[in-house]
């Protein structure tokens, strides 16, 4: 992986930096800002997706849910029926679905790379959640990225946390077979590609227009 200046002119989305715990949060944010849907904040829907909080730091999250840190993360847990996505989404009208696909149905990176090509050129909505320890060989749990666009150099995402060891860059290139492995390591934890559409039931449309931000 390789860090990358963060003037990106021809971006899809604009970059949001995560809170703690929240990454997948930070994606669907940026998701829905994209596609001029009202993005509630990262405490509300990392509170709806499972995100639990330690003691310490709970007075930094509103609304928060205080705990033990679960299964080794403290991060959302779309992997248990309570906090569905889809289930969840429909609730609250966020107007998204979500679809997993496993990191094992790719057989190789150029099969991924592909994939994700195909993506780009649909303007579809993607993230990939992958080990982190595995792709920063720091760290622990898992981890998600919002995907942007295929480079020559590999899979350009949007980071949004600053990684040790790395510039704080949103914007990063991982290399296709490394981040492939990371996600198959992750894999029953929902590690793969997480592809997100519009629905119907969606809440009032944003009114600052087309990928700008309107909560924190």
């Amino acid at each position: 992986m390789s860090d990358i200046t963060p003037e990106i002119l021809d971006s899809r989305y604009v970059p949001t930096p995560q809170k703690k715990y929240h990454c997948v949060p930070a994606a669907i944010q940026m998701i829905m800002r994209k596609n001029g849907l009202v993005a509630p904040s990262q405490d509300e829907i990392g509170f709806n997706l499972g995100v639990i909080i330690p003691p310490d730091a709970a007075e930094q999250f509103d609304p928060v849910r205080v705990g033990v840190e679960p299964d080794g993360c403290y991060g959302t847990h779309l992997e248990k029926p309570e906090f569905d996505f889809n289930a969840v989404a429909n609730r609250l009208g966020w107007g998204l679905a979500m679809k997993h696909v496993p990191a094992n149905e790719f057989e190789s990176p150029a099969d991924l790379a592909e994939y994700l090509s195909d993506a780009e050129e649909a303007d579809d909505d993607v993230a990939i959640c992958f080990d982190f320890l595995a792709m920063y060989e720091n760290g622990k749990g898992g981890h998600v990225n919002l995907f942007d666009r295929v480079t020559p150099d590999g899979i350009r995402v949007i980071e949004p946390i600053q990684v040790a060891g790395h510039e704080n860059n949103l914007w990063r290139i991982h290399d296709t077979g490394a981040l492939l492995k990371a996600m198959e390591v992750h894999v029953d934890y929902l590690g793969g590609v997480w592809e997100f559409e519009l629905t119907q039931n969606e809440v009032a449309p944003n009114i600052q227009g087309h990928g700008q931000p309107n909560s924190p």
